[in-house]
């Protein structure tokens, strides 16, 4: 069972308003596109490979007494995993169509202390802060992120876990094919990262079709304030 909520917790949201994003899975029709893609080969062996590094990270830093926060939970790839480790998940993620595919997951697996906001997360207000806040697949959209980043790091106590396309070959092909969708990609090196993190301690991790030749596609990140 998942719980959906739609109150609003009462701190100011001002400083946050700004925060944009142009995710194309937002729409409600494209959320079983969404999951089309991540079985195709190409997406699904760098989810994989993310997967290896992201499960290390959550099983070495969540533990049952932590609440966490995921930011764009989409249609619960990481969410129930995050939630089977700790012992309260509050998962944003405004598409109706992607939020109704994790509620039935969650409702499949008997996993009952996921909370649901059905919100951007620029709406989403909070009178407390959590022990990790994650954001999967986030950053590739979000046009001003130093305003993002720096409130998902004032809302974690411990970690703030994220991954960002990898400026690279593949991402080349990433952003092209997003342009058929009209929406702009945002790809970073690991000096941008660090540059939007100058009082944190950030470690990465290049993963996702990492060659000889080739960068990886994604950088995984856990920024410690």
């Amino acid at each position: 069972m998942i719980r959906k909520n739609t109150n609003i917790f009462n701190t100011g949201l001002d400083n946050y308003s700004q925060i944009k994003v142009n995710n194309p899975y937002q729409k409600e029709k494209n959320a079983l596109a969404y999951e089309r893609l991540l079985k195709v080969p190409f997406t699904s062996q760098i989810r994989l490979d993310e997967t290896k590094i992201l499960s290390r990270l959550f099983q070495e830093n969540l533990n049952k007494d932590d609440i966490v926060l995921e930011i764009g939970a989409g249609t619960g790839y990481y969410s129930l995993t995050i939630a089977s480790l700790v012992k309260h998940l509050i998962a944003i993620e405004p598409a109706k169509g992607m939020a109704q595919q994790l509620r039935e997951k969650a409702t499949l697996s008997q996993r009952t202390n996921i909370e649901l906001h059905e919100k951007y997360f620029e709406q989403f207000e909070s009178a407390f802060s959590f022990d990790h806040v994650i954001a999967i697949g986030v950053l590739d959209y979000i046009t001003n992120p130093g305003v993002f980043i720096d409130r998902c790091l004032s809302l974690a106590k411990k970690k703030f876990i994220f991954t960002a396309p990898h400026r690279g070959l593949w991402t080349w092909f990433y952003k092209m094919g997003a342009l058929f969708q009209q929406t702009k990609i945002y790809r970073y090196s690991k000096e941008d990262l660090k540059l939007l993190f100058p009082n944190s301690v950030l470690h990465i991790d290049d993963v996702g079709l990492k060659s000889s030749l080739t960068k990886g596609f994604s950088l995984i990140c856990m920024a410690s304030n």
